[in-house]
């Protein structure tokens, strides 16, 4: 996979969970045409980057957390080292 589709589809989480907490892994996955996997290995990515999508049990989906700041480094920097 391309770097830059996988870079498309963690903006478009970021865009997702700041607009609809509703958004679960698997109404992810199938949006995305995803695995699963694939979309918790993107949670994970964006964690690292220190993007603060949490899960929220009351929507059952991820929530982008308010105020958020996007981190100095982007993530298509730290995409690069990978």
């Amino acid at each position: 996979m391309s770097k830059y589709l996988r870079l498309a589809r963690l903006i478009e989480i970021i865009h997702i969970a700041s607009a609809d907490p509703t958004w679960s892994a698997g109404k992810l996955a199938e949006y995305f045409e995803v695995s699963e996997k694939r979309i918790y290995d993107d949670l994970n990515e964006l964690h690292a980057a220190k993007i603060p999508i949490v899960y929220d049990k009351e929507f059952k989906g991820y929530k982008l957390l308010n105020e958020t700041k996007i981190p100095t480094e982007t993530l298509l920097e730290r995409m690069r080292r990978h």
